[in-house]
């Protein structure tokens, strides 16, 4: 009985070296799909931070178009200038978004292992 159980031990280290070399393979492949996923994941932000600073450019200056409209017509200037105001808000709090979004997209690429 003994004979049926016992392996040869080259049999055993082709196995066990097989095994090893598959594991590192599939830890390596792992790896690169993280780091993938990760890239992927910051690009679409940057992408939508790209859009959102679109659109507020985009209420922006329609905002701004009309209340110079109201100011050279005139009529209520004192909100017109109120929204030109609120209009370079947006746009400054936007960019700044922006900025900061990019920076933190940046630094978890960097600072996330590629290996």
């Amino acid at each position: 009985m003994s004979a049926l159980t016992t392996v040869n031990p080259q049999i055993l280290d082709a196995v066990t070296q097989t095994n090893k070399n598959v594991l590192q393979g599939a830890r390596a492949a792992g790896s690169g799909m993280a780091y993938q996923h990760v890239a992927q994941s910051t690009a679409i932000a940057i992408q939508d931070i790209v859009e959102y600073l679109r659109n507020v450019a985009a209420v922006s200056t329609a905002t701004n178009g009309v209340a110079l409209g109201m100011i050279l017509a005139g009529q209520n200037t004192d909100n017109a200038t109120k929204a030109l105001a609120a209009a370079q808000t947006a746009m400054t709090q936007a960019a700044a978004l922006f900025q900061q979004v990019g920076e933190t997209s940046a630094t978890v690429l960097k600072n996330f292992p590629s290996s």
